[in-house]
């Protein structure tokens, strides 16, 4: 009996712990990925530092049509015509 109770002491241990393993697991995935370089968890790409150049605003309006799966380009006064 007192190897069963051992038994069922450490399977509850690694029951109430899954979650604290699972994140020490997973930010060490993230860490060896950082140490090679390997970026999977950003969202963005490289993005200039700095302000972009001033100038007037695009009038044009893209619009994807999901019948014929192609893409629209209407300048400002077509939209408004």
């Amino acid at each position: 009996m007192k190897g069963c109770n051992t038994i069922q002491g450490l399977w509850w241990s690694l029951a109430t712990a899954r979650n604290a393993l699972l994140v020490i697991l997973c930010s060490g995935f993230a860490s060896a990925c950082l140490a090679f370089e390997k970026n999977f968890f950003s969202l963005t790409q490289h993005v200039d530092a700095g302000m972009p150049p001033f100038q007037i605003p695009q009038f044009s309006f893209q619009n994807l049509d999901p019948v014929t799966n192609s893409t629209t380009y209407k300048s400002c006064a077509d939209v408004f015509k």
